[in-house]
């Protein structure tokens, strides 16, 4: 399932290609929507919150998208995929909105997107309530900190990527309780650090080696040893999991016993990613206002699809 960074990043690529085009013809492989008519709505504006797509037009109606484990939009036409998978073709006046093996798609008035989205909570890569975070995940109570961060009502935006490596970078084990945390602002502060840093930058990078490339310290199924002490990793499945989602932690520096959130240890394993201009690792409360959504920086409006994290 993709992170909030992901549809940061597909809604500036979007928008920066396409908003003020007019609709020259649309196609939507869905029972509901086939009849659909955009022809003549100009795109307005292409946003995400948490990790929904949404795509507003003069016609007052808007595009609900959201890509699961599955989707992917394509800013050009993909001729290379069979048209069953192609949930929707939108001509724009210069080029195309595809959207391909989408699991959700929704058509509402923009008045009504509260229906698609309004359970959400705070949107980290949005326009983002830090404080309200803070609280909704510590009041979480005896759940697990991984699925606590999981949780979109909790807080919109984390996924998998930052669940696992951010418990990680502050020596928190996945299955610790939240109701245990000493430090939870801590630990969340890390976290909106790393992801409003990659939704700019772009690579899901959380060690702050090879920069310019998505690096992780312990989820990847190729990472079989600890980075920092050496020990054999402990690799979850999804199905082994009380949160569905595949998990990787090191007991040697991750114990259960461990509530307290290691700003030592955070400091040493992100001293050269930047999302140290964004959170204070000595304290670790944000540095800056993260009120705005994030500008994604340096897009290319011309390739491959933007699609799911892996």
């Amino acid at each position: 399932m993709p992170e909030g960074d992901t549809l940061r990043r597909l809604a500036d690529m979007l928008a920066a290609r396409f908003v003020g085009q007019e609709v020259v013809g649309n196609l939507f492989r869905h029972p509901r929507y086939s009849t659909s008519d955009f022809t003549g709505a100009t795109l307005t504006s292409v946003d995400s919150r948490g990790k929904h797509l949404l795509m507003r037009f003069s016609n007052g109606y808007t595009v609900h998208v959201h890509l699961r484990m599955t989707g992917a939009v394509y800013p050009r036409f993909p001729r290379e995929i069979r048209a069953h998978r192609r949930k929707f073709e939108i001509e724009m006046t210069d080029g195309w909105i595809v959207a391909v093996d989408i699991p959700i798609l929704g058509i509402m008035r923009t008045k009504d997107e509260r229906h698609a989205v309004g359970h959400l909570g705070p949107d980290i890569c949005g326009h983002y309530d830090h404080d309200l975070a803070i609280q909704q995940l510590s009041s979480a109570g005896d759940v697990p900190i991984s699925q606590a961060m999981l949780d979109q009502r909790v807080v919109a935006g984390f996924g998998n990527i930052y669940a696992v490596e951010t418990p990680f970078i502050t020596g928190i084990n996945p299955n610790t309780f939240v109701s245990s945390l000493s430090n939870v602002e801590a630990l969340l502060s890390i976290g909106v650090g790393l992801i409003r840093t990659n939704a700019r930058r772009g690579p899901q990078n959380t060690t702050g080696r090879n920069i310019h490339l998505t690096n992780h310290w312990v989820l990847s199924s190729e990472i079989r040893r600890c980075k920092v002490c050496g020990s054999d990793l402990v690799k979850r499945s999804g199905r082994e999991t009380a949160w569905t989602r595949r998990t990787s932690w090191c007991e040697q520096c991750q114990p259960l016993t461990n509530t307290e959130v290691d700003l030592t240890r955070a400091a040493k394993l992100l001293a050269g990613h930047p999302c140290r201009k964004i959170v204070d690792l000595k304290t670790g409360k944000l540095l800056v206002p993260v009120n705005e959504p994030v500008v994604a920086a340096a897009l290319r409006t011309n390739e491959g699809g933007m699609k799911r994290s892996r």
